[in-house]
């Protein structure tokens, strides 16, 4: 199921059911049985999910005192939230280097699936990097290492799974998915490792500086 809620103000009739159905395949969820153990299921399919759309007509009193006749750098607080947080100078994103290490190797873990260099790859997934600072005389820090690096994420099941049945409209020479073991070696290799090369520290070194054996 797919749920989509919000307030907007537009003048354009959206087909809210077709927008979703085409992201959720984009990002490659096609395919859902109904059976926890089944090995074909990606958890989700874009041709049979559930959408449930609750898309209202904002209030004219937020519209108008948030966008609507006004330059787009005099605008009011109509919608409010809560933020929290901090600015670290580890990286050129102000984010701290542990949170830029993750996100970056969610996007290279996205970037091969898509590519089919690691077709046996699946949607879900979730990256986390744990990192060991030394401490400084004046209360500063700098990363001494990296502790853990943990990917977790969906996979086609190992030796058995065939590219032409996990990877809709792939018609080129038929494939086998990798044992287990290959499977993590190919994740180190094209994914962490790959990632933390093009990331760069404050000294100028790149992040593998800090990937040992120990991760």
């Amino acid at each position: 199921m797919v749920m989509v809620a919000g307030e907007i103000t537009t003048g354009a009739k959206l087909d809210y059911d077709k927008v979703v159905r085409g992201v959720v395949a984009q990002i490659g969820f096609d395919s859902f049985v109904d059976d926890l153990s089944s090995v074909d299921s990606k958890g989700l399919s874009h041709k049979t999910c559930e959408v449930l759309v609750r898309i209202n007509k904002q209030s004219p009193d937020i519209a108008g005192g948030v966008h609507v006749g006004k330059n787009e750098m005099d605008v009011g607080a109509g919608d409010q939230g809560i933020m929290f947080g901090y600015a670290s100078d580890e990286t050129s994103d102000c984010m701290p280097l542990t949170h830029s290490m993750a996100t970056r190797l969610g996007k290279t873990l996205t970037e091969v699936r898509k590519s089919g260099e690691c077709w046996w790859l699946r949607p879900d997934g979730k990256t986390q990097v744990t990192i060991e600072y030394m401490q400084h005389p004046d209360g500063s820090v700098e990363p001494k290492k990296i502790h853990t690096v943990v990917i977790s994420t969906q996979h086609a099941e190992p030796s058995k799974a065939k590219r032409t049945q996990e990877c809709a409209g792939y018609t080129g020479a038929e494939m086998v998915a990798p044992s287990m073991e290959q499977m993590n070696k190919e994740i180190e290799e094209k994914v962490i490792k790959r990632t933390l090369q093009s990331i760069k520290l404050k000294s100028g070194q790149p992040a593998i500086s800090l990937y040992g054996s120990h991760t």
